[in-house]
């Protein structure tokens, strides 16, 4: 079947509203060596759009209100590996070529909420929308400093946190934080109620739910800079390490058109269904993990790519073979 694509449309083109413009640094250090991001926030009053850009590459996280989205375009090598899988699909090819968006799952959403720094810096393969992820030892005390970048003034804090999979008993991530906090940026509120609402619909969400709000409440606004550790191991059960340093330029509060919080210019956005209508045999179970359809693994690979994985990464998930497997099976029959 076609895959179907749709674009998302904004509101009004022309009608601007007061909100925040905040330019940052972002310089990550771990395995794969040194690498520098920028990060450049556009924050409304329900909703927010973060553009990051490393090298030529870049990519977008556009939150509405309602949605959580990926946007970007895969590479040469990226757009190389996804035609070995047998996504033969060529209007679906050449969106990935030149801009495609996706709805993020509740877990990286999570993630992001916590700590964007750390979800950006470290991509995850994740099936599905639902949530299995639960948080454990979050802590955040004020250290009684205060700092300021330009105008903006914002208060340093101490925390932590760690992550834990319900599925996966072998993920452990533990996040160290050192943020400057602008308790009048913000942002967390209206995100956290959307995760809020992935989280107590999920089987054993609850502890999870009443620990992120105690965070939001805690560190309510935005952190203009901060240096992070994470320590832990993935899915596999292999250790990671990696740390983030983050700096603020600019922090500007200005009129924000409706394109800048919405989905990049002429990006389309694949839809979950429609994705699985590359070939799935089965459906998502009811927490929101893949069953191993074809289907729902392209959704998963095509998310982790968008969001900058390497698609060497992938081969080790059983996604790839899983793709080859169900293309190999369709043209036995």
């Amino acid at each position: 079947m076609k895959l179907l694509l749709s674009i998302l449309m904004a509101g009004s083109p022309t009608m601007a509203l007061a909100g925040t413009v905040v330019s940052q640094k972002v310089s990550y250090s771990g395995k794969s060596g040194p690498a520098e991001e920028k990060f450049l926030w556009h924050i409304g009053d329900s909703g927010f759009r973060l553009d990051t850009s490393r090298g030529n590459e870049s990519r977008s996280f556009v939150f509405n209100g309602r949605v959580f989205y990926a946007c970007g375009k895969l590479d040469k090598p990226q757009l190389e590996f996804i035609k070995k899988l047998n996504i033969k699909d060529q209007t679906l090819m050449k969106s990935l070529e030149t801009g495609v968006c996706q709805e993020l799952s509740a877990d990286f959403s999570l993630r992001f909420l916590l700590s964007p720094y750390e979800a950006v810096g470290n991509v995850d393969m994740v099936a599905g929308l639902g949530s299995t992820l639960s948080i454990t030892d979050s802590v955040s005390d004020l250290s009684g400093s205060v700092g300021q970048v330009g105008s903006t003034k914002c208060v340093n804090f101490k925390r932590t946190y760690k992550l834990t999979d319900r599925s996966q008993p072998k993920y452990a991530r533990t996040v160290s934080e050192t943020p400057c906090n602008a308790p009048t940026i913000k942002w967390r509120q209206s995100f956290s109620r959307q995760i809020g609402m992935s989280l107590i619909r999920s089987p054993g969400g609850q502890p999870t739910f009443q620990a992120l709000n105690t965070d939001v409440k805690t560190v309510a606004g935005f952190s203009l800079t901060t240096e992070g550790q994470v320590q832990g191991t993935n899915a596999d059960g292999l250790a990671l390490s990696s740390g983030f340093s983050v700096t603020a330029s600019d922090v500007k509060t200005e009129d924000i058109s409706p394109a800048a919080l919405g989905l990049p210019n002429g990006y389309q956005v694949i839809d979950a269904q429609n994705l699985a209508a590359l070939g799935a045999t089965n459906q998502v179970d009811s927490g929101g993990k893949g069953s191993g359809s074809a289907g729902s693994d392209a959704g998963s690979l095509v998310k982790f790519l968008i969001l900058g994985g390497n698609p060497a990464a992938a081969l080790g998930s059983g996604v790839a073979g899983a793709l080859r497997d169900d293309g190999k099976k369709k043209k036995d029959k």
